[in-house]
């Protein structure tokens, strides 16, 4: 025998048994998808699962649909909900060992674990019954399971059983990524590197709307910009962390569609992820049947559809986080109105693999917790105010109301429930309505101020409650016959209530409003094609500045000519055949560099970008 075939057949039996091995792993990991499973149901619950895996969940009674709901969610998704679980309440490092120590100290510090015991706690009989049938369901699907999922034992990690404040946890964390909270460290970097001028012409608040001029308070140069970009790129980079970003939805009344009915588009915009951050199912119950995305650790459907309304969701980018600079007192405690008050304090222990615990203490002021890990080695004291922290119990089975509407009323009765993050919601009924509701608490200030960190101490930036939901924007049936959200302001600027002072690019609801306007009557296949649309108009200005710049360079090499000609001749469109699309993406975002971070700094580049 030949000396490589000596070789060869020795490794072609090793891997042969590595992949026998894996594929053992994976397969008596598969839920079952066939057979009967005993449950503590009033009678039988059918699931069927299509061709394309979707289940669709058949039960007498709401409890028993929820039930099967959280066994199906457990089913497919265990390793997602106990890792998204971990990472609200600060337990990474107990299976990841030290290098998650920083995100379960800032997890620590946020408190969302004792926010969700308090919503739960706090729960009517009612909806905690609905929350516990859907946990109990989740906790069937653990204990009859064969085998953990593949994840979980090769991390040997055990399977431990949810709660209710678990359901809580999951609408906070989810709630949390969406906040508005890191537009405030961006623009105080930019502060104390670049100084205020150059503040200011970034700025997008308006002084001369809200009157309230740029605040400079606390020691210049007093972020640790290492370790602050150190941890929001382990934040952000974090699989299933939902993040802010853009989105589409828009619906068209009967009136401008080809056959008369409303149509309604939606497209959240967030991240792509494996295993998705959604999870597809069909849920009916005597009364009750929706369609739509759920999320994997909670109840009903997020974003879908029943037999009478169809909705969809865009981050509102509401200005719903502050972060308060807290001046410390002589006695240990922090200044506020006059007086030094004592700071609310509880201790932590983080367990780590492989490793001591560690034991933090958390304190909390009058604004809310302080998250010193943000910034290690921080000068400052920074309390994070946000709306979630505020969130009535109620907020947990505000879902289940808008999965049963029946009508326009019913639509905004049920997000008035609603509490955060905020949302853009966009809904169409079957008797040809078409309408809009910001849902999502509104934040009243004594002082509106620009996306900041703020003093403390005087309390004169202090929140006052809530806006009145009856004064939330809405619209119903428009005279122009449809309604579009693209993460653009909901009112014009200076009116009140006031919502934000930062929001997307407008170039997506520009483009969206014009395609609308365009036409008075649209079929089906041209309202898909606005719903793929990948047109950048406003790039044409850009494009014939960077052409005309850069053609009267000397000295430019052959194939620098060519990607010239290139970007000239590029129409807009940014599909996946586009080479002129590229080359403009990849310029633009070294033109934002080279801008930026000279003066930023590359930490405080990456935070200011993000």
């Amino acid at each position: 025998m030949s000396r490589p075939f000596r070789f060869l057949i020795p490794l072609i039996l090793v891997v042969s048994f590595a992949f026998q091995g894996c594929s053992t792993v994976f397969r008596n990991s598969v839920p079952e998808r066939d057979g009967e499973v005993k449950g503590e149901v009033s009678s039988p619950v059918h699931v069927y699962r299509d061709r394309w895996g979707v289940p669709h969940i058949v039960a007498e009674t709401l409890d028993d649909l929820l039930y099967a709901q959280g066994f199906v969610h457990a089913q497919e998704r265990l390793f997602q909900m106990e890792t998204e679980r971990r990472l609200a309440s600060g337990r990474l490092s107990e299976v990841y060992g030290k290098d998650a120590l920083p995100l379960d100290r800032f997890f620590r510090s946020l408190s969302l674990k004792e926010k969700a015991g308090e919503m739960y706690r706090n729960l009517s009989e009612e909806d905690r019954r609905l929350i516990d049938r859907y946990v109990a369901g989740v906790n069937r699907a653990i204990e009859t399971m064969k085998k953990p999922p593949p994840e979980m034992r090769l991390l040997s990690v055990e399977p431990e059983p949810f709660k209710g404040s678990d359901v809580a946890l999951t609408a906070l964390l989810k709630g949390f990524g969406l906040a508005q909270w890191l537009e405030e460290l961006a623009y105080r970097v930019v502060l104390e590197r670049a100084g205020e001028e150059k503040l200011k012409d970034i700025l997008p608040f308006r002084e001369d709307l809200y009157g309230i001029s740029v605040i400079r308070h606390g020691n210049r140069e007093s972020l640790n910009l290492e370790e602050a970009d150190r941890l929001l790129t382990a934040l952000l980079s974090f699989p299933l962390f939902p993040r802010t970003g853009g989105s589409n939805s828009w619906v068209v009344s009967g009136r401008k569609t080809a056959d008369g009915l409303p149509r309604l588009f939606n497209d959240p915009h967030l991240p792509l992820t494996a295993p998705s951050v959604w999870f597809e199912n069909h849920l009916i119950a005597k009364g009750f049947e929706v369609y739509g995305f759920s999320f994997p650790g909670a109840p009903f459907v997020v974003i879908g559809f029943n037999r009478h309304v169809a909705w969809g969701f865009t981050n509102v980018m509401m200005d719903d986080a502050d972060l308060f600079v807290e001046e410390e007192g002589e006695k240990g405690g922090y200044l506020y109105r006059g007086r030094e008050r004592k700071w609310e304090e509880r201790r932590e222990t983080i367990s780590i693999r492989g490793e001591n615990p560690e034991e933090i203490v958390v304190r909390k002021s009058v604004h809310g917790p302080l998250i010193p890990s943000l910034f290690p080695g921080l000068r400052e004291s920074f309390a994070f105010r946000w709306t979630g922290y505020d969130a009535p119990p109620g907020h947990l089975t505000a879902l289940m109301w808008l999965n049963k509407a029946r009508s326009a009323e019913d639509v905004i009765s049920a997000l008035s429930r609603f509490s955060f993050p905020a949302q853009n919601v966009v809904f169409a009924t079957s008797s040809g309505d078409i309408g809009y509701v910001l849902a999502g608490r509104i934040p009243k200030r004594k002082k509106v101020h620009p996306p900041l960190p703020v003093p403390g101490s005087s309390g004169e930036f202090d929140w006052e409650g809530y806006v009145d939901f009856r004064k939330n924007p809405k619209k119903l049936n428009p005279p122009e016959g449809f309604i579009a959200t693209a993460n653009f302001p909901p009112l014009p600027p200076g009116e009140s209530p006031y919502i934000s002072s930062v929001y997307e690019p407008p170039a997506r609801g520009r483009r969206i409003l014009k395609v609308l306007k365009g036409k008075d009557v649209f079929s089906l296949d041209e309202l898909l094609a606005l719903q793929t649309d990948v047109k950048l108009e406003p790039a044409e200005r850009e494009k014939s500045l960077f052409v005309k710049i850069l053609g009267k360079t000397s000295g430019l090499s052959e194939k620098e000519r060519k990607a010239l000609d290139l970007l000239a001749s590029w129409d807009g469109s940014l599909n996946r055949n586009s080479a002129g699309g590229a080359l403009f993406e990849v310029l633009y975002e070294e033109v934002l560099k080279n801008t930026f971070a000279d003066e930023l700094g590359n930490e405080g580049y990456r935070i200011f970008s993000r």
